[in-house]
Parts: structure tokens; C-alpha cells; sequence
């Protein structure tokens, strides 16, 4: 038996898995104190994703909350994307923000609560030594794509254009608070994208199997997550209707985001 050399994980993220968990939203808002809800949402995602439409006029709807709501262009989040969410969590008084859509959004959040509270935009974080302040502000991400895992990381990707070149910002403080893993969110997905987002979970499970840094905790969450997502993407993508492979592909790609460990 090999010896096992000392190693840290990360998993503080409330995660909340299973078909119609996206509902509890509300509650979970009235859980964490919260009444006034900076909902982040891909553009025009009552257009294609019927689920996140419905949840989106449920929270409009719910007593004793107020719901501000900001469309993320679509596309790669860039450093402007992410300084005009600043403003606009600012401006909003917020108490708690709300993630629903791929892992763009959850990405774009997770650097848009940083540097409202940090009081400065995304360059002038990335201008100075990185500070990661524990958040002020509660996070509640809710997945509609199965790809990333970014619902669970404390990893956040913005793109500069300018620079040609994307920046990587990572901190156990960059995570959610809540994670609402909802396979209904994902049935809209059609199929190239459950393929691309599929395949970059995977590759995500098994980077985390592989990495120098990876422990016994990740790898038994990277293996599991790479065993579920297998069988379930090649499912997925024949069958957007199959509820079993995208409650695979939901949950593996969840996992495959612990197992990055950051």
C-alpha cells in the first residue's frame, strides 16, 4: 500500500441535488437572511430554457422578495461583462446573488460579488496583489448547463480581449455559499452543446484525477464523476429527453468541479 502524503480539500458548498430543487430557491433566499436578490441570467434565457423561465417568474412572484435582474451578454465573460455586473450590483442593494445559467454566469458572478465588495473594477483587482476577502454577500448558483462545475469551484475565467488572453482568479472565498443542482435546468440543452459542455466536464474530472495537487478525497469524486458521465453524455446528446443520463451528466459535472479542488 502506497504511503498517503497529507493533503487539503475544499468542499463548503451546500449542494442541493435532484429534479425540481430549482423551486426551493425562494426558501433557500428566506434561509440566508436574504429578501433583496441580484438574480444573474444568461440574455434572453426565458427564450430557450422553459424551466429557467419559470423559476425566474416564481421568484418575481414570491412574497417578501425583491428580485433585480441582470442579463450577462452571451458568449466567454470578458472583463467589461464583469465590470458592467459590478455597477449594477452596486447600484441594486442586494443582500444575496443569484447565479442561473452556464458557467459563464457563475463565473461572471463569482468575480462580479468580489470586487463590489473590494470596491473596484476587475483591472484594478487584477493590478494589485490579490486579495480574497471572505464574501459579505451569499452566493446561490443554480447550473443550467452540465460542463463546467462552477457552481461548486472557487475557480472564476474572464477574458480580455484587449489583451488577447484570458485571467484565471482562484480562492476558496470565490465559491457559492449554495449550489441548486437541477437536471430539469439542463433538458433544453441541445445537442452540440450537451457534447461541448459534456466533454469539458469529463476532461474537468479527469484533470482533477491526474493534477500534482489532486488527494484521496477528489480522486474518489473525479472516478465516481467520470463512471456516471460516461455512459450518461453519450445518452445525453441521442437523447435530450432521457432524464436518467442528464441527471448523470448534472451530477457528474457537479463532482467534477470539487474534484479541481479549488
Amino acid at each position: 500500500m502506497d504511503n498517503i502524503t497529507a493533503f487539503n480539500n475544499h468542499l463548503p458548498v451546500k449542494v442541493r441535488f435532484g429534479e425540481g430543487v430549482a423551486e426551493t430557491l425562494p426558501a433557500v433566499v428566506a434561509e440566508l437572511g436574504a429578501s433583496k436578490v441580484f438574480l444573474m441570467v444568461d440574455k434572453d434565457i426565458e427564450k430557450f430554457n422553459p424551466a429557467a423561465a419559470k423559476l425566474i417568474d416564481q421568484m418575481n412572484a414570491a412574497s417578501g422578495i425583491t428580485v433585480t435582474l441582470f442579463e450577462k451578454p452571451a458568449g466567454e465573460p470578458t472583463i467589461q461583462m464583469v465590470d458592467d455586473s459590478i455597477a449594477a450590483l452596486k447600484a441594486a442593494g442586494s443582500d444575496v446573488v443569484v447565479a442561473l445559467g452556464g458557467g459563464s454566469v457563475i463565473d461572471t458572478a463569482k468575480a462580479a460579488r468580489l470586487c463590489a465588495q473590494l470596491n473596484c473594477t476587475f483591472r484594478e483587482f487584477q493590478s494589485k496583489a490579490p486579495v480574497y476577502p471572505a464574501p459579505t454577500l451569499p452566493l446561490i448558483a443554480l447550473p443550467t448547463s452540465a460542463g463546467t462545475g462552477s457552481e461548486v469551484s472557487g475557480g472564476s475565467v474572464i477574458s480580455d480581449p484587449e489583451a488577447g488572453r484570458k485571467a484565471g482568479i482562484a480562492n476558496g472565498n470565490l465559491r457559492a455559499q449554495v449550489a441548486l443542482v437541477d437536471p430539469v435546468l439542463t433538458y433544453s440543452m441541445p445537442p452540440s452543446m450537451t457534447a461541448n459542455t459534456g466533454i469539458d466536464a469529463l476532461a474537468q474530472a479527469i484533470a482533477g484525477i491526474i493534477a500534482k495537487c489532486s488527494t484521496p478525497i477528489g480522486d474518489a469524486i473525479g472516478y465516481e464523476a467520470v463512471h456516471m458521465m460516461t455512459p450518461a453524455l453519450v445518452a445525453a446528446f441521442k437523447d435530450g429527453n432521457d432524464k436518467s443520463a442528464r441527471a448523470g451528466m448534472a451530477a457528474g459535472s457537479m463532482m467534477a468541479g470539487l474534484t479541481m479542488n479549488i
